[in-house]
């Protein structure tokens, strides 16, 4: 049987500069025809599928069962450093939409039938999923057990 490839919205980086924004599923799995991009994006905008805020008026009525992917611009506050006069094109994914996004990656996770899943990410997503930093591309084999309502690193096995 063969590995099953998917690409999956919940793992993608947190959105905090312009460079963390997506492209579209169709660009996307034209790119990369061996992944399934049909299953995990399903439910979400496929246009869209990274942290945003829009008016509710442009939200597409979708069923969204990755609510924490939009927002409407009354309740974004923005949470990066600005004291310097810092400045961004786009709003930030705010810590409790990426915590909740995390939570929602880790149950997926759970819900595989596989007992070894490959989790290709970013650097945002594996230091809340293991709290530690990742050189670019290193790979690392890590063992998590579900605590409480938490999951938690419990072996580094290696590390390449």
């Amino acid at each position: 049987s063969s590995v099953p490839i998917v690409a999956l919205p919940l793992a993608t980086e947190r959105v905090y500069l312009i460079s963390d924004y997506g492209l579209p599923v169709s660009e996307l799995s034209m790119r990369f025809s061996f992944a399934n991009f049909d299953n995990e994006f399903d439910n979400v905008d496929s246009e869209k599928w990274w942290f945003t805020v829009q008016n509710e008026d442009t939200m597409e009525e979708k069923r969204n069962v990755h609510a924490f992917n939009k927002m409407h611009p009354s309740q974004y506050v923005e949470w990066r450093p600005s004291s310097e006069g810092q400045r961004y094109a786009k709003p930030g994914e705010p810590d409790k939409e990426f915590e909740a996004r995390m939570m929602a990656l880790l149950e997926w996770i759970d819900d595989q039938e596989q007992n070894v899943i490959c989790l290709v990410c970013h650097w945002g997503v594996i230091k809340w999923l293991v709290d530690e930093e990742f050189k670019n591309c290193e790979v690392q084999e890590f063992s998590l057990t579900k605590q409480e309502s938490r999951w938690q690193r419990t072996t580094k096995l290696t590390n390449n």
